[in-house]
């Protein structure tokens, strides 16, 4: 490229910048906060030189058409990054280790036992403890029903 058409590019250029700028900017703040209504102003001029030659003699409707579409991009970009968050979220709260997890093999070996010593009627009303009952409501459940193993009448 020769310095004079390079002249007239970064010409051409400015004049764009300088006529259109402020029309670009009032689109893309009537959408966005002002920092990224920057941002937008920033990549619609950015594309703008690097497409000069493409740059319509009317530029103001090519300059909002990219503008518009910097915007969309932004935002599907923002939608998959809150997506992606969700998800994280949502695995970090499936893979939390249990309660019980930093409890050694050897404990958990030697409460199984203990509950295995118990009578099938004690053990149900101690898991349904366990699940959220009250002692008394566990107790009378146990009453109530027939768990595995009951040897009742």
């Amino acid at each position: 490229m020769s310095e004079k058409h390079a002249a007239e590019q970064e010409q051409r250029f400015v004049a764009l910048w300088t006529e259109h700028g402020p029309r670009v900017m009032a689109y893309a703040l009537r959408h966005l906060d002002s920092d990224t209504a920057q941002d937008v102003v920033s990549e619609t001029f950015l594309v703008a030189w690097r497409r000069l030659a493409s740059v319509p003699d009317n530029p103001l409707p090519w300059l909002l058409v990219v503008a518009r579409n910097t915007i969309s991009n932004l935002r599907r970009s923002n939608h998959r990054q809150e997506r992606v968050t969700a998800d994280l979220e949502r695995f970090r709260q499936v893979a939390e280790p249990a309660a019980a997890a930093g409890v050694l093999a050897t404990e958990r070996a030697a409460v199984l036992a203990q509950l295995a010593a118990l009578t099938p009627t004690e053990r149900e009303a101690l898991l349904l403890a366990w699940d959220g009952l009250t002692v008394a409501d566990s107790v009378v459940g146990c009453q109530q029903s027939r768990p595995f193993g009951w040897e009742g009448p």
